[in-house]
């Protein structure tokens, strides 16, 4: 089994961490408004503290967007895997950003 944490804070990272329950975080663009954060300076933080995956979610919401913003964010961190939604859109930025050896990961899957 493994431990992802949806965390706004890079120091309850470190604690879940020293717990040895750390193996990758989810950092959310919402979640980092609500806590008073920069989103970008969130994810750069979070990354140094996990070496795991860091799940980073776009928040644009057209392709061209997506794909800009996901690009962006891969720079943050070696570490930095782009989440998007499932949508046409969000998986259309998942092939462009394959096509760019970005790392993907499609959130917000739902079924009846």
């Amino acid at each position: 089994m493994r431990f992802f944490l949806d965390t706004a804070d890079p120091d309850e990272a470190r604690r879940v961490r020293d717990w040895g329950l750390l193996d990758g975080a989810l950092v959310r663009p919402d979640a980092a408004l609500g806590a008073g954060k920069e989103y970008r300076r969130l994810i750069a933080d979070v990354a140094q503290v996990s070496d795991g995956p860091l799940l980073a979610t776009v928040s644009a919401g057209d392709a061209k967007a997506m794909y800009k913003e996901g690009r962006e964010l891969h720079k943050l961190g070696k570490a930095v895997v782009i989440r998007v939604p499932m949508s046409r859109e969000g998986l259309r930025v998942v092939r462009l950003l394959n096509d760019d050896q970005i790392a993907t990961d499609v959130g917000l899957v739902f079924t009846a």
